[in-house]
C-alpha cells in the first residue's frame, strides 16, 4: 500500500512541490520618484548605481512624465536611494511634473 505503482499518475500538492527558483532578469524600465536636486547637471539624471548596474552598459536613460517624454545622460551614484531619480529642477518643469512624481525610466537602446 505504502509504494506507488508503476504508470499511476499521483496528485501532488502544491505545498510539497519543490519551489522553482526565481531568475533575475533585468528590467528594461523601472518607476522611480522625480526629486530635484540643484547638484545635478542641467541634460543629466542620477540614479542609484544598483540599478545601472542592473541595465549594464548605461549611458543614456529616457524619463517619462505624464505625456512628455526626454532622453536625459545617466550618471550613476551610490547615495542615491533606490526608488529615486534625481534631475535639475529645470529638467523637471521641462517634463511638466512636480518634485515627488513617480516617472518612468527606460534605458535607451
Amino acid at each position: 500500500m505504502g509504494e506507488i505503482e508503476r504508470g499511476r499518475k499521483v496528485l501532488v500538492p502544491p505545498f510539497l512541490k519543490p519551489q522553482k527558483e526565481e531568475k533575475k532578469t533585468s528590467r528594461e524600465e523601472r518607476r522611480l520618484r522625480a526629486k530635484a536636486i540643484d547638484e545635478v547637471e542641467k541634460g543629466s539624471v542620477k540614479i542609484n548605481k544598483s540599478i545601472a548596474e542592473e541595465y549594464g552598459q548605461l549611458e543614456e536613460v529616457e524619463i517619462v512624465g505624464g505625456e512628455r517624454r526626454r532622453t536625459f545622460k545617466a550618471l550613476a551614484d551610490e547615495k542615491i536611494p533606490q526608488q529615486e531619480v534625481w534631475l535639475n529642477p529645470e529638467d523637471l518643469r521641462s517634463l511638466g511634473i512636480a518634485e515627488g512624481t513617480i516617472v518612468t525610466v527606460r534605458k535607451t537602446k
